[in-house]
């Protein structure tokens, strides 16, 4: 899954794809002058806009993600809304770098169950591949 940060304050938001490489700014890292408390509109998508959630229970599954790494992590979740294929979350993180832990935190329970209920393998995955 990707994520994609939004703030508008952002400069890199700002930046033009074809410069963003150039210009030592990264599309995929917000900047250094990160300012708190102040909402970001976080956007992730399915690999190859595939669907996130293939049934009922795993909306469910993904809000307790989200309960569990908004206890662990000083972030205020807004809201969120839970597409086919992307998901929509508006988030205001107190400190730099909640943000990111916040995601990693809901990325890796998500994951894990998801392979778990389909019987697939991957990262954060325990099954073998044999």
């Amino acid at each position: 899954m990707r994520v994609r940060a939004c703030s508008h304050t952002s400069r890199w938001s700002r930046v033009p794809a074809w410069l963003a490489h150039s210009s030592g700014v990264s599309p995929r890292r917000p900047p250094s002058d990160w300012t708190r408390r102040l909402p970001h509109h976080v956007i992730q998508r399915g690999n190859n806009r595939q669907p996130v959630f293939l049934a009922p229970k795993a909306y469910q599954a993904f809000v307790e993600c989200l309960l569990v790494a908004k206890q662990q992590c000083r972030v205020r979740l807004h809201a969120s809304v839970l597409m086919t294929n992307h998901i929509h979350l508006l988030m205001e993180p107190e400190h730099e770098g909640d943000l990111s832990r916040f995601m990693q935190s809901v990325g890796r329970r998500y994951f894990r169950y998801f392979n778990a209920d389909h019987e697939r393998t991957g990262p954060g995955t325990t099954r073998s591949s044999s």
